[in-house]
């Protein structure tokens, strides 16, 4: 499996478009650490992030 990245926009940007068609928004993507994806984070265009906390979902519990 390839290393992953969470990143998301560098300051001002509001996304970042990726050569496979993926685009990187505001809520931040997980993508390969690619030699695409070194430079815009090196350039400024991206920025690495913490991850979102997962959130439990919990289900009604029939009676």
């Amino acid at each position: 499996m390839a290393d992953l990245k969470f990143v998301k926009p560098g300051a001002g940007l509001t996304s970042v478009p990726l050569p496979n068609g993926d685009t990187v928004t505001a809520d931040g993507l997980a993508v390969a650490n690619t030699l695409f994806v070194r430079r815009r984070l090196k350039d400024g265009d991206l920025v690495e992030a913490k991850r979102p906390a997962a959130t439990k979902t919990t289900t009604a519990e029939k009676d």
